[in-house]
């Protein structure tokens, strides 16, 4: 194929920064979603041949080296799209027929299948169902399986922390009842506890479902780091805190915040929130929104770190939700609003703009 016609069909498979540079045309590699690390490939390192045959390329970083038949190939098994389009133009200026490059493909099958690579993206079920994300198809480089996560058990609040409405050392419950206005009826809610060996407020994360899946332990003095400390093998990204009182209706507008006391807050003023606990939004996230609401309202704290978060959440949202962000106040976090501030700003409870 020449340079052209390699350029064209590069464009065809949505790679990016094509340049050609002697007997290579250079790109993106088409691969990325299900071989590179960050599944995408910033800085170009894949290579197709210049040649009147049957083009060969290579990628330096996924290591995959090949003719472009192979590549059809592995891109049409890893994405499950059809790749007839770009076969039939490969085919007119590679110097074979579709059939002949089909032939190839079903000879030399068993050995392109790289079990590694295969096995990368997930394969879409719409039956399955894995910590609240329904068809599990999603362009990441694991594949989201039970294994990977944690169901912890019931016993673990009871053995290691006690519950701050049980305890009686007047420092930690002056923090949350008088410092921070949550009453005690709000911290049994989201059953708040003491951690003793840590000197931390252990918060418990749970999914959907309403199974524990971790704790986060936060210190509640100035200065002490960090102010965060989450329990072992909890993988954050795949929840929202919160989720567990989400009502599956695809109709509801929830509200996205970042932390923990934001969610209690809200919730208590009757807005269905969830907080990504922290300041990115994951796909398995978005996922989580999608399922649960049809609109979201995006309250973010009132800093810098905070507003540049909630334009790229929303960025990402408005790809698949309508969305928008409140303004808060300088300094102000999402827990520091008073009920009539909250409708204010981002409508009533039930009727949200």
């Amino acid at each position: 194929m020449n340079s052209a016609h390699i350029q064209v069909m590069l464009r065809k498979l949505g790679c990016t920064k094509i340049k050609p540079g002697g007997q290579w045309i250079y790109s993106s590699c088409p691969l990325a979603p299900w071989t590179h690390a960050k599944l995408v490939d910033n800085h170009p390192s894949f290579s197709v041949a210049i040649s009147e045959g049957n083009s060969g390329c290579t990628c330096h970083a996924c290591n995959f080296k090949g003719s472009l038949v192979e590549l059809l190939w592995k891109i049409q098994i890893r994405s499950g799209e059809d790749q007839s389009e770009v076969m039939e133009f490969v085919s007119t200026h590679n110097g074979m027929t579709v059939e002949q490059m089909t032939e190839r493909l079903e000879a030399q099958g068993e050995r392109l299948k790289n079990p590694e690579l295969v096995s990368a993206r997930p394969a879409f079920d719409p039956q399955k169902e894995v910590a609240g994300i329904k068809g599990v198809q999603l362009s990441f480089g694991m594949a989201m399986s039970e294994k990977d996560l944690r169901i912890l058990p019931e016993e673990t609040l009871v053995e290691k922390f006690l519950p701050v409405e049980h305890r009686s050392s007047t420092g930690i419950r002056n923090y949350l009842v008088n410092e921070r206005r949550f009453s005690l009826e709000v911290l049994k809610k989201w059953e708040v506890c003491w951690d003793a060996k840590f000197g931390r407020i252990t918060i418990p994360i749970r999914d959907c479902k309403g199974r524990l899946v971790g704790h986060s332990g936060r210190a509640f003095r100035e200065g002490v780091t960090p102010k965060y400390m989450h329990a072992k093998g909890f993988k954050r990204d795949y929840y929202l805190y919160g989720e567990q009182f989400f009502t599956e209706n695809g109709t509801g507008v929830g509200c996205l915040t970042e932390g923990f006391f934001d969610v209690m807050r809200l919730q208590s003023y009757g807005y269905a929130t969830g907080a990504v606990m922290g300041t990115h939004l994951s796909d398995f996230q978005l996922e989580k929104l999608v399922r649960f609401f049809n609109r979201v309202v995006i309250v973010p704290d009132g800093d810098k770190p905070g507003r540049e978060a909630a334009e790229a959440w929303c960025e990402k949202i408005s790809k698949r939700l309508p969305c928008r962000i409140v303004s808060m106040r300088d300094g102000d976090d999402p827990d520091d609003l008073t009920p009539a501030e909250a409708r204010e700003l981002i409508g009533p409870p039930e009727v949200q703009p």
